[in-house]
């Protein structure tokens, strides 16, 4: 049952993420910053979409540690 619930509210995260990161593409901003605004609206303060906090906040953390991969990359030694 846990699983079922992590995987919908995986698909309702990914979907409102893909939605919003395409209208920012269109308007020629970062993709990163629709991934923000897509948890933003997805999480209890938003629209209160998620059914689960505990579990969206997971996610989220998980979310923060791939975010931080490009952020180091646009960083460099030197």
């Amino acid at each position: 049952m846990v699983a079922q619930q992590l995987l919908q509210e995986l698909a309702l995260v990914l979907a409102i993420a893909v939605a919003v990161v395409v209208a920012l593409a269109r308007l020629q901003l970062p993709t990163i910053a629709g991934f923000i605004v897509a948890g933003a609206l997805v999480g209890p303060a938003g629209l209160g979409l998620a059914q689960d906090a505990a579990l969206i906040q997971s996610l989220a953390e998980g979310g923060v540690v791939l975010l931080l991969f490009p952020i180091g990359l646009e960083f460099s030694l030197t």
